[in-house]
């Protein structure tokens, strides 16, 4: 379930989350492996970031990055039925950033999440004989 909470703090939330030491050439790296479907190696990089974070806003944004890739890796390793439930988790982490577009557009990350996991459930079904090409979620970084 969401948490729902006031837009002062929403707003505080968001413009303290972004300063110069997220976007280190460790980030960059983790956003690379991430598009790149390396979910193992982001997650580990991602990991790091955490720990060395010391905002709690900051660490709420790295877990919500955490959570997508042990979904995604999940999916790689075929366990779909785990990949649902840290999936649903990080959408609703994700969802508390959704009105991000700089630098990183998190509705796009979002929106990829769910075509995505929509796609999934939905192809291994074997009555589902509609067949589509969806590509996997990426990160997108813009300044």
């Amino acid at each position: 379930m969401l948490k729902t909470r006031s837009k002062s703090v929403d707003t505080l939330l968001l413009k303290n989350l972004f300063r110069q030491e997220i976007f280190d050439i460790d980030f960059r790296g983790a956003v690379e492996d991430f598009n790149s479907a390396y979910y193992s190696k982001a997650y580990k990089t991602i990991f790091k970031l955490w720990q060395k974070s010391e905002t709690c806003n900051r660490k709420y944004f790295y877990q919500s990055l955490l959570k997508t890739c042990a979904a995604l890796e999940l999916i790689n390793q075929g366990k779909l039925e785990g990949s649902k439930l840290i999936y649903r988790a990080a959408i609703n982490q994700l969802l508390t950033f959704s009105s991000l577009e700089r630098p990183i557009n998190i509705s796009l990350l979002v929106d990829g999440m769910i075509k995505y996991f929509d796609f999934i459930d939905h192809d291994l079904d074997p009555l589902n004989n509609d067949i589509q090409i969806v590509e996997r979620p990426k990160i997108e970084i813009s300044f």
